[in-house]
């Protein structure tokens, strides 16, 4: 048990030294960015901590994406920044469909930024446009991969020069964002159709049922029925193009 004021590595309990590992693995992908470089800094300059703790190879947490490239993670420092003191920004953006085509140009945008969020480690921005109205359906999702050259700027009033801010609480709470996300699997959400969850029901076998019965696809869930090596769940969410990919993931292991 650390006491007092400062605490150092010897404080920590053998056990609580022992999920070292595990917590640099955790944030290993982000080790770039400077909250968390300073964090890891310190844990290994002034506690003390040994290389041996950090190095060691029992725990070990997989991410498929691509490592983060100082860049991109330059650029979301900067947006959370952005965030943070309640600033407007601009960036030109590939739309979904134009990324992978080099003859699209991408379009300029002008944005409230509310929130990142990471669904199955891609980085999303949430945010509305500043010219439109304070509205759920205003809420727009930015894949964070798809800003151009991973360049954003601070937008300014054109009359006065000065940064154009906007008062974050009061726009997240238009746009309902504490309670937005709730009911999906995923990010996206047509506000228009997707008013009330629906009850989906899902078969699961084998190595699928055991992984969804570990990890629950989303708070909602709940066990129906089983049988044998199977395990039949229940889940009130949207019913979005997301929620179908991720069973599809599943192939011949989950059904209908």
């Amino acid at each position: 048990q650390a006491t007092g004021s400062k605490w150092s590595y010897n404080d920590l309990a053998e056990s609580e030294r022992a999920t070292l590992p595990l917590v640099f693995s955790i944030l290993h992908p982000y080790r770039e960015m400077p909250a968390i470089k300073k964090v890891l800094e310190d844990l290994k300059q002034e506690h003390r901590l040994a290389n041996k703790d950090i190095k060691l190879l029992s725990a070990a947490v997989w991410n498929r994406t691509a490592e983060l490239q100082p860049e991109f993670l330059a650029m979301t420092t900067k947006l959370m920044g952005f965030i943070a003191k309640q600033q407007a920004c601009e960036f030109n953006y590939y739309k979904v469909n134009a990324r992978t085509d080099k003859s699209k140009t991408p379009t300029f945008v002008e944005v409230y930024p509310l929130q990142i969020r990471v669904f199955e480690s891609r980085y999303y921005l949430v945010a509305i446009r500043t010219e439109a109205p304070v509205i759920p359906e205003s809420l727009r999702i930015f894949p964070l991969d798809g800003i151009y050259r991973y360049r954003i700027d601070e937008s300014v009033n054109q009359d006065s020069g000065e940064p154009n801010h906007f008062n974050w609480h009061e726009v997240s709470k238009g746009v309902e964002l504490n309670d937005y996300f709730t009911d999906c699997i995923g990010l996206y959400r047509d506000y228009t159709k997707h008013k009330s969850p629906s009850t989906v029901i899902r078969w699961f076998k084998d190595w699928a049922a055991s992984q969804v019965e570990a990890v629950p696809l989303h708070h909602s869930q709940t066990i129906i029925q089983r049988k044998d090596n199977t395990i039949c769940i229940k889940l009130s969410v949207y019913d979005t193009e997301e929620l179908r990919s991720v069973f599809l993931k599943y192939g011949e292991y989950s059904w209908d």
